[in-house]
């Protein structure tokens, strides 16, 4: 089943990455609007349907299985270790040969090979939902800092590395020198709005990493209203009724971004705090009953 789900994902990143290539041929006009329409439902789709799903098994159900660990209330896992609600105690459903003795004995029964696997991916996810801010800069960096690197490259001399660089991003912009910078004449490897999009949303996840505890999320209809400058930007592109200046695929595209960090950030922290406190209540109680070591850092 692991294998199956690696191969998925990869054919979906394939797809992905085909339907944005497809973008500038199907409407060159307005590239980047039509790329940002198309991205935005399945970013939407990503972010709210997962938890409408974790919450309406919650509901319904009492225990939580693995697919809803980030966003159920209920529990973690469910293994040997069982699927238990953070207000209640661990109760190990143990193999059926050693259940018996598991219950007239207060002597630690090892874990089986699948639960020390559980045990390890629950650490893994603790480390990610204490450094998950870490990793979405360090995201934004790498969607930021290569694009302008490659003017710089192909002035140094270094074309083939810059290639790389401008073939890569080709899959996510269009990429036409009449929309986009230059640094020291030579392009760079994405087109102004999107600049200002991946740009602008590093710029303010460091920002936000200052003040991630004073800020709510942004409602829905706010980020609506901020990100709607670009569609209509976009749009009258696209149906030949203006051209766009690079001022506003700059503004546009700033105001985008920040409606995507105000609605996603607070809430991915929300989201992640609730992880932290639950695996440090599953490990703090598997740490006395001597059946795991506590969790190191916290």
């Amino acid at each position: 089943m692991p294998k199956c789900t690696f191969v998925m994902a990869i054919g979906m990143g394939i797809c992905n990455a085909a339907i944005f290539k497809m973008v500038p041929e199907a409407v060159p006009q307005a590239v980047g609007g039509a790329s940002g329409w198309v991205g935005g439902p399945g970013a939407v789709g990503g972010f709210v349907i997962p938890p409408i799903m974790g919450c309406a098994f919650t509901a319904l159900s009492r225990r939580a299985r693995p697919f809803a660990v980030p966003f159920s209330r209920g529990g973690i896992v469910r293994s040997d270790l069982g699927s238990v609600p953070v207000n209640q105690p661990v109760t190990p459903s143990l193999d059926v040969r050693v259940a018996s003795d598991a219950r007239s004995t207060d002597v630690p029964v090892p874990l089986s090979r699948e639960a020390r696997l559980i045990l390890a991916v629950d650490r893994f996810i603790y480390r990610v939902a204490r450094r998950w801010l870490w990793v979405a800069n360090s995201a934004g960096a790498l969607m930021v800092i290569p694009p302008l690197l490659a003017p710089l490259l192909m002035a140094t001399g270094h074309q083939t590395l810059a290639g790389i660089i401008y073939r890569l991003f080709s899959l996510v912009c269009h990429q036409m020198p009449q929309r986009s910078f230059f640094l020291f004449g030579y392009q760079v490897a994405y087109c102004q709005r999107d600049l200002a999009i991946y740009s602008g949303v590093l710029a303010l996840g460091l920002l936000y990493g200052l003040v991630r505890h004073r800020v709510r999320p942004l409602r829905l209809r706010w980020a609506a209203v901020l990100a709607l400058p670009m569609a209509i930007d976009g749009f009258t592109q696209l149906f030949g009724l203006r051209e766009s200046t690079w001022e506003l695929r700059v503004v546009t595209g700033a105001l985008f971004a920040l409606a995507t960090v105000w609605v996603v950030f607070p809430r991915l922290e929300q989201g992640f705090a609730e992880i932290r406190t639950v695996l440090e209540e599953r490990f703090d109680r598997l740490a006395r009953e001597g059946r795991a070591q506590p969790l190191v850092s916290r």
